[in-house]
């Protein structure tokens, strides 16, 4: 009997062209890359936002751009890690058990990234003073999104 229409059926094909796929995950004394890299990230990015924190409290400017430069750090070394942790993921045998953790790891990860991604366009290098449009670091108000809709 053909599973070509069941899930069983596109496993075996999507198995098949993940077995022609050029093998790109990098190993360092045998641990992945990916793994490696995602220290960095998971470092910079809440210490940016407890900076930022801690500067729009206490009112003090260079508190508010140490947490800019390290979320902005953070986010920039987030994407070359996802990257790699797309290419652990395709290295992955389609049965392997680890496939599902896998996968929800990489989605939560990707709505994580752009939250940050989100958070850094409202706020600029030479102001970086907390916005309304800073999602990650406190929650929208009305008021300042009401007054930037255009009026008729």
């Amino acid at each position: 009997m053909s599973t070509n229409g069941s899930a069983g059926g596109f496993l075996d094909r999507w198995e098949g062209v993940r077995a022609k796929l050029p093998t790109i995950n990098p190993v360092v004394k045998g641990h992945p890359l990916h793994a490696l890299m995602t220290d960095m990230p998971a470092a910079l990015i809440p210490a940016g936002f407890t900076f930022s924190l801690l500067g729009s409290l206490t009112g003090r400017r260079e508190l508010e751009t140490a947490g800019y430069l390290n979320a902005v750090a953070g986010v920039g070394l987030a994407i070359p890690t996802a990257m790699l942790g797309i290419a652990d993921y395709l290295q992955m045998e389609v049965r392997d058990p680890a496939q599902k953790t896998g996968f929800v790891h990489g989605i939560l990860n990707a709505a994580a990234l752009g939250l940050g991604i989100a958070s850094l366009t409202g706020r600029r290098p030479e102001a970086p003073r907390l916005e309304a449009r800073s999602l990650a670091w406190r929650p929208i108000d009305r008021r300042a999104v009401c007054q930037r809709l255009p009026r008729r």
